[in-house]
């Protein structure tokens, strides 16, 4: 018989604990998701999952699941309801960058940037770069991409970076710009999205690119952060 973990003071309670915090994520390279659903997903995708935990009295769905006394998993767990699965995962992302790039700039909205993370994935955006935005571990976050998290190459870095993309075409969603159904887009290119309320800033504006727009009938005058970068990945191929 399996034993049971039914004290806060156990070191993976701790560990768990402290992965709600960006800072010890980003630290131990390592990031807490939950629900059976999630842990699915990881699986399929072949990410590395250092712990699968689930309630005591939860049925036994993964051979090396580690149990925690129900009244504590409810604890620790950071949804209202949760199902009494989560897992311990490590990070993961790549050198080399694909072909079709996102960049977030200063994205906030952790709904924003998980339907960002999905589209991603859904238009072959396989690498997504993260400049001072929300992060993409947050539990917000990490719900909101339904599993596409675990399928792409996600890196967080800084303005500098993007002059090293000196072999892409690089469109910044803006009003201003020529509408993108209209553009030739380049084999190799990186879609810029800004702030929900500031837009990009001064430092991606001083790298060579391209403005585009997205045409908008009758008194809308913008839309949706996720909204705009998921129709441009659809049509910027």
């Amino acid at each position: 018989m399996k034993e049971v973990i039914k004290s806060s003071k156990n070191n993976l309670i701790k560990m768990i604990n402290k992965l709600k915090k960006k800072k010890f994520r980003n630290e131990k390279n390592l990031f807490l998701i939950e629900t059976r659903k999630m842990i699915d997903e990881a699986i399929k995708s072949n990410r590395n999952i250092e712990y699968i935990i689930q309630k005591e009295s939860n049925e036994l769905v993964y051979d090396n699941s580690i149990l925690i006394e129900d009244k504590l998993f409810n604890e620790i767990s950071n949804l209202v309801t949760p199902d009494g699965y989560m897992a311990i995962v490590s990070k993961y992302n790549e050198d080399k960058l694909s072909e079709n790039i996102l960049i977030l700039d200063n994205i906030q909205d952790p709904g924003n940037m998980g339907t960002l993370i999905r589209s991603a994935e859904a238009f072959g955006y396989n690498t997504i770069i993260s400049i001072n935005s929300v992060d993409y571990y947050n539990e917000k976050v990490l719900r909101s991409t339904m599993g596409s998290i675990f399928r792409l190459n996600l890196i967080e870095t800084n303005y500098e970076f993007i002059n090293t993309l000196n072999d892409y075409k690089i469109y910044i969603a803006d009003m201003n710009g020529e509408d993108f159904k209209e553009i030739e887009s380049s084999q190799k290119k990186a879609i810029v999205i800004g702030n929900e309320g500031n837009g990009i800033s001064e430092e991606i504006k001083k790298i060579p690119h391209k403005l585009v727009k997205i045409p908008m009938q009758g008194k809308v005058e913008s839309l949706n952060a996720a909204v705009s970068g998921s129709i441009l990945m659809s049509t910027l191929k």
